[in-house]
């Protein structure tokens, strides 16, 4: 594995293995020499706070909003509790107080439960939203506009009258 790295790498793991020699260490603490500078463990302290400041952003939904949390919550080792940190942040993190509200007035909510209620609330909102908006839609279709060409003025008025029998 030494001859295949390059000259980068190789002086790397010989200053971070000083005093030992790259050829005397195994193969298994090369890889976690090398690991443990390139890649090294995240902060916990640091990845909690990301964690407990994400809310949900504007436009952003439940379910984006959830996986982000997860995602959020793979180096927070929350362990056993990482079903009630989710449903927690989950809760506080929301933009839509309705549904906030909602979820803090329930007792005993499972992640699962928050989720299907809050996803469900989401997509009433959403087609209500719709509905709401067909409805003054058509209700500016069927307004007469006062300066529309259909009814013509003036000179062509008495025009298009003659037409009308």
């Amino acid at each position: 594995m030494l001859s295949l790295m390059g000259n980068k790498t190789y002086g790397l793991l010989r200053n971070s293995a000083t005093p030992a020699k790259p050829s005397s260490l195994s193969f298994k603490t090369i890889v976690e020499t090398l690991q443990k500078h390139l890649s090294p463990k995240p902060l916990l302290i640091a990845e909690r706070f990301r964690y407990h400041k994400r809310n949900q952003l504007e436009g952003e939904t439940v379910s984006t909003y959830l996986a982000e949390l997860k995602k959020l919550s793979l180096y927070c080792e929350f362990g056993t509790n990482l079903n009630d940190a989710l449903r927690d942040r989950l809760v506080c993190g929301l933009h839509n107080e309705l549904i906030q509200k909602r979820l803090l007035s329930k007792p005993d909510l499972s992640l699962a439960k928050v989720s299907e209620i809050a996803l469900a609330m989401e997509a009433v909102a959403k087609d209500t939203l719709k509905l709401q908006g067909n409805i003054n839609k058509e209700s500016e279709v069927n307004k007469i506009n006062k300066d529309s060409d259909r009814f013509p003025k003036g000179k062509d008025a008495v025009k298009s009258k003659s037409h009308c029998y």
